[in-house]
C-alpha cells in the first residue's frame, strides 16, 4: 500500500508542478496538492482542508515559498520535507546572489526536514553542480530549480529504504531573511567602485529591483538598461 502525502508546490512554474506530481504519485498516494507563491493566502487558510486528509505520512514542500506553522510540521507521521534551491551554505533568501558574489566554484540544492524556522531542519539529501563565471543570479537560480527535480528523485528513492533518513550535513549559518538580503543589496556613495560592480554583477535580475544605492533618505535602484546599437 502506498504511503500518503500532501504536496505543496510552485504556482509560478507549470513544469515543476507537473514533474513533482507525476514523480511523487508513482510511489505515494497524494491526498491533496496546493500550488502557491508569495501572493497566495497563508497556509492557515487551508487548515481545515489539510486536516480532512486524515492520517498522512509525509508533507512535501517542493519549491513553494510558504513558511509552515507548527501544527502542519507536526501533522505528518514522518515529517515535512522541503526542497531548497540553494546549497547548505545559503539558507534563506538570496542564495544565488551570495554564491556569485563569493565566486564559488560550485552551487547546489538541498532537501531537509522542516522545523518552525526557515531552512533549519536536518539535511537528508543534496546535489551540487558547477557554477560558471558567466552566470547571473537569474540563470543560476533557474539551474537550481532544474537540479531540484533530480534532488526530488534522489529523496524519493531514499525514502523507499528509510522512512526517516538520517542527517548528512548541517547548515553553515542561520537563514538570511528578506530584510537582511535587502540591507545587503543596499550600498552608499562611499562604497568602493569595485564593490559596487561586484555586487551589481552578482545581484542584478531582469524581473526584480536592486541592487540599491542609498543617498541620505533616498534609495535608488539599479536598472538593467539594454545596450544601444
Amino acid at each position: 500500500m502506498k504511503q500518503k502525502c500532501i504536496l505543496f508546490t510552485s504556482k509560478d512554474t507549470d513544469f515543476l508542478f507537473e514533474f513533482a506530481t507525476d514523480l511523487i504519485s508513482r510511489d505515494f498516494n497524494i491526498k491533496k496538492t496546493w500550488r502557491l507563491n508569495r501572493k497566495s493566502p497563508s497556509i492557515e487558510s487551508f487548515r481545515s482542508e489539510i486536516e480532512e486528509c486524515g492520517a498522512i505520512d509525509y508533507v512535501f514542500n517542493f519549491l513553494s515559498p510558504k513558511l509552515f506553522p507548527d501544527w502542519l510540521i507536526n501533522f505528518p507521521k514522518f515529517g515535512c520535507i522541503n526542497f531548497h534551491p540553494a546549497s547548505f551554505e545559503y539558507p534563506g533568501v538570496g542564495g544565488a546572489s551570495y554564491s556569485l558574489y563569493e565566486n564559488r566554484e560550485n552551487y547546489g540544492v538541498t532537501a531537509h526536514f522542516m522545523t518552525n524556522k526557515i531552512d533549519e531542519g536536518e539535511i537528508i539529501a543534496e546535489r551540487f553542480f558547477k557554477q560558471s563565471e558567466f552566470e547571473n543570479c537569474d540563470t543560476l537560480f533557474r539551474r537550481a530549480l532544474q537540479e531540484c527535480c533530480f534532488l526530488l528523485e534522489d529523496t524519493l528513492e531514499l525514502l523507499k529504504n528509510q522512512e526517516r533518513p538520517r542527517r548528512i550535513n548541517s547548515w553553515k549559518r542561520p537563514a538570511i531573511t528578506r530584510k537582511e538580503f535587502y540591507e545587503w543589496l543596499t550600498m552608499s556613495l562611499d562604497t568602493p567602485k569595485d564593490e559596487i560592480l561586484k555586487k551589481v554583477k552578482a545581484t542584478k535580475h531582469p524581473n526584480f529591483p536592486g541592487p540599491y544605492i542609498k543617498v541620505d533618505n533616498h534609495v535608488f535602484s539599479y536598472v538593467n538598461t539594454p545596450k544601444v546599437k
